[in-house]
């Protein structure tokens, strides 16, 4: 399995000047490390919770279909979250790549995580290399604005910022996630059972 982002987001869930404010930096002086603070808070949040703040284009492949569940379909679970669209599914077959049609499966985007599932079992072709036989192509994220990110999570993401900015040059051998970062990151991480 690999996943692969395609598309980054637009924009990031904080703005500069948001981000500014909540620094209490009122030059421009560190706009450009501010900006990097941002995105980096942004992309160390959704590594850590699987959850994309804004619409992102990913590519998930698989070397071949799970297994049957009890009921005879096969289920794939997107590793993202929250799903918004399935761009395409494409299987290896003879040497070709061969798209199942949307008819085939469904979404449910809704689930944790979110799943695919055949429309009728035993209906997927079955890729005929020995890796990388499938390509899942996703949408991932709340939406394309910023006010359809929950607030709680803008919120992580501006005390990520913050602690970095002010931690900036305290660089320890083997330093890692202060324990104020991950019980930020860990209402928000999924469950597994």
């Amino acid at each position: 399995m690999a996943l692969k982002q395609i598309e980054p987001p637009a924009l990031e869930p904080v703005s500069l000047d948001e981000a500014k404010l909540y620094l209490r930096v009122d030059t421009a002086a560190e706009d450009d490390t501010i900006s990097l603070l941002i995105a980096a808070a942004r992309g160390l949040f959704e590594r850590e919770t699987g959850l994309i703040l804004l619409r992102q284009s990913w590519q998930f492949t698989l070397d071949c279909w799970p297994k049957r569940s009890a009921d005879s379909y096969r289920r794939v679970y997107l590793p993202l979250r929250p799903t918004l669209a399935l761009t395409s599914v494409v299987v290896s077959v003879g040497g070709e790549a061969v798209g199942v049609p949307d008819t085939d499966y469904r979404l449910d985007a809704d689930a944790s995580p979110p799943r695919l599932t055949e429309a009728v079992a035993g209906l997927w072709p079955k890729p005929d290399v020995p890796a990388a036989g499938i390509t899942i192509d996703f949408d991932a994220g709340f939406g394309d604005a910023v006010e359809v990110v929950p607030a709680p999570l803008r919120l992580v993401v501006l005390k990520l910022v913050a602690e970095a900015y002010e931690n900036r040059g305290v660089v320890e051998p083997g330093a890692s996630l202060t324990p104020g970062v991950i019980d930020l990151l860990v209402p928000f991480r999924e469950a597994r059972l």
